[in-house]
């Protein structure tokens, strides 16, 4: 092989490499403990579970609660859920949160609250919550990658790691432990569903709501599986295209 060639393909492979990694977030110079290095993005959560960063209108706020096995794109094989979270302040800062008033009672201020996009990965100790999802909560500490917050994932208090800037919201083992938390696969729902694993809490078989529009679920798919085809068959276009004018 010529030194042309050599140089020539060791391009290539970086260009697909580089191209490769846009996908993925590195946590090399985080503190954050995790079972990999590689992190998922929180736009591939959102384009398979839907928008998050809304305020709760009818999202299901309890456990126990089903989830999706994601069937399709870069998350695929993995478990999520779409919970409400908010910030869990010390009785200090909800003090803070209180005024008087001139001749009127104390005024406690409602805590705000966002239904953010969840991937399970019980291989970390900790879970993660995006930077988006703080940003919406109004947070105002620090947003240093492994940076410790105290958050309530539907209503359960639990310490999070703040994410990478762009990286997907994790549900690590330590919020199941404080909520006492497990979860099977239910075949009838063909969905995870989480719920208390204590000895006074049976499995639920029956009744138990959904996180995520299934539907609309199966509609992002479906767009996204048309695209796809049809960047493949343009793909493939343009290659005879290329082909033919080589001739």
């Amino acid at each position: 092989m010529s030194s042309q060639e050599g140089s020539s393909f060791t391009n290539k492979k970086n260009e697909l490499q580089s191209s490769s990694s846009t996908r993925y977030l590195s946590l090399a110079n985080s503190s954050a403990t995790s079972s990999s290095t590689l992190r998922h993005l929180r736009t591939d959560l959102v384009e398979v579970l839907g928008p998050d960063l809304l305020v709760p209108t009818t999202e299901i706020s309890s456990i126990p609660c089903a989830g999706v096995r994601i069937a399709s794109g870069n998350l695929l094989g993995l478990m999520g859920w779409r919970l409400i979270v908010e910030l869990d302040e010390s009785e200090e800062m909800d003090r803070s949160w209180r005024r008087k008033q001139p001749g009127k009672s104390v005024i406690q201020h409602k805590k705000l609250s966002v239904v953010s996009n969840f991937i399970l990965d019980t291989g970390s100790a900790k879970s993660s919550v995006s930077q988006e999802t703080l940003r919406a909560l109004k947070y105002q500490g620090s947003y240093n990658p492994g940076t410790e917050v105290k958050l309530r994932i539907q209503g359960i208090s639990t310490q999070c790691l703040v994410a990478t800037l762009g990286e997907a919201s994790r549900l690590g083992g330590q919020f199941m432990t404080s909520g006492n938390l497990t979860f099977y696969f239910d075949k009838k729902l063909n969905a995870p569903v989480l719920y208390v694993g204590d000895e006074s809490n049976e499995r639920p078989t029956s009744h138990i709501p959904r996180t995520v529009n299934v539907t609309g679920m199966d509609h992002r798919n479906h767009r996204k599986s048309l695209r796809d085809s049809m960047s493949s068959i343009l793909s493939s276009l343009s290659f005879m295209k290329h082909n033919d004018s080589g001739c």
